[in-house]
């Protein structure tokens, strides 16, 4: 019996139908692996709050360095809306264009601190502390400083990094924000990355070699002052936990303006704030691990009070005095021998 010879139609048929075969084998595949990624996905971020426990706003500096595996997935939505012709035609061009930009924008960024009625900023000098192994840097540090600095803490922190007009200011820092809530409250934006984070799980998610923390406005009122240091201390521990290298400073609380005194307020006073940074001198000596930073010092006139042109409405700096802060942190760095 002869052989079937198998026609030109017959054989494109079974080709197509080969092909058909073929094309449903690899869709089963790609959705498998789908379903398998979006699982792990699920138990790896099922620990991120809601979006109704998010809450408020909060400004960071864009120069944030994510040092950890276990961010979520970065919200692309920004690099959609990006035309394609802007996009850099290769990650080696982009990574370039990145870098000429930060050695070229760091330094050339004004930054001018206004004359006010008190002395030059680098005529100044505070009660600052710091342990014996550790020496003060000469010279005023040049604004890419900043680029390895962050800044955490409340609504005065918040003001510095807005008035200051540096792009390269990296805070954890919101409205509010107390050493009780530092890991619980989830108020700390991350750029480029969805949702909102604790001031702990953004440290933790980052590196810097130099953390500025100031608090004590807030806490003015607390009745057990042993608690504030407690949790400060707590915050302390939690940064070396996470970055052991690094330079930590404690911020002494900015005065208040001697109106809020006048006016019959019994919290926002001179002794109160006194009273606080003696407490956070004492607990950087008694620790030996980190510097006492006498911020305060550059908005401070004869009589310990913030002057009236200095603040809004008593307790938060300006525009011209916030820049004053910001440089005395850049007149007094210190550094280990």
């Amino acid at each position: 019996m002869g052989s079937k010879r198998i026609t030109r139609e017959e054989l494109k048929r079974l080709k197509r139908k080969r092909k058909r075969r073929i094309n449903a084998i690899v869709t089963l595949g790609v959705s498998a692996c789908m379903i398998i990624v979006l699982a792990v996905s699920v138990v790896v971020f099922n620990d991120r709050p809601s979006d109704v426990e998010y809450g408020g706003q909060m400004h960071v500096g864009v120069k944030t360095d994510f040092g950890t595996s276990d961010l979520p997935v970065p919200d692309m939505s920004a690099v959609m809306a990006t035309p394609v012709d802007a996009v850099a035609t290769s990650e080696e061009e982009k990574t370039t264009e990145e870098t000429t930009e930060d050695e070229n924008t760091t330094e050339e960024q004004d930054f001018e601190v206004p004359e006010t009625s008190l002395p030059p900023v680098e005529e100044i000098v505070g009660n600052d502390w710091y342990p014996s192994n550790y020496e003060k840097l000469k010279g005023v540090a040049p604004l890419s400083y900043f680029d390895d600095t962050v800044l955490i803490g409340d609504s005065r922190t918040e003001g510095i990094i807005l008035y200051s007009g540096l792009s390269n200011l990296n805070g954890f820092c919101y409205k509010g924000l107390n050493v009780s809530e530092l890991d619980t409250q989830a108020c700390i934006t991350l750029p480029d990355y969805g949702g909102k984070y604790t001031c702990y799980q953004a440290i933790s998610y980052t590196s810097f070699d130099n953390y500025y923390c100031m608090f004590g406005i807030n806490e003015l009122g607390w009745y057990d002052l042993d608690i504030f240091i407690k949790d400060f201390g707590a915050l302390i521990d939690y940064i070396r936990s996470v970055n052991p290298d690094a330079n930590v400073y404690v911020e002494s609380v900015i005065p208040v303006c001697y109106s809020r005194e006048a006016g019959g307020d019994t919290t926002f006073t001179k002794a109160r704030v006194d009273e606080f940074n003696s407490l956070l001198l004492a607990m950087c000596k008694k620790r030996n691990d980190c510097i006492y930073l006498d911020v305060a010092a550059s908005v401070r006139d004869e009589n310990g009070y913030l002057p009236e042109e200095g603040s809004p409405d008593g307790i938060h700096c300006n525009a011209d005095y916030c820049k004053r802060v910001l440089q005395y942190i850049r007149c007094n760095r210190y550094q280990k021998k």
